[in-house]
């Protein structure tokens, strides 16, 4: 079964899933496609993220080699 944590993280793919399905299928432009579906990852990690830990913007991911990233 199921634990609240996971139940909520599904409601939360699901819903991405389908305003991404809806931009991908209602706009033709790739660069807009992008653009929107950039906007509604950014609007996810905000709610989803701590405030004042993180800070969400447009761009690459950057982290240390520590967390599994290399900056550039």
């Amino acid at each position: 079964m199921k634990n609240n944590l996971e139940k909520h993280l599904i409601g939360v793919y699901k819903s991405l899933k389908t305003k991404v399905d809806y931009i991908n299928n209602s706009i033709n432009h790739s660069l807009t496609k992008g653009e929107e579906n950039e906007i509604l990852i950014q609007q996810l990690l905000t709610d989803f993220l701590p405030k004042g830990k993180y800070e969400i913007s447009s761009g690459v991911i950057m982290g240390t080699p520590r967390n599994g990233f290399e900056t550039k």
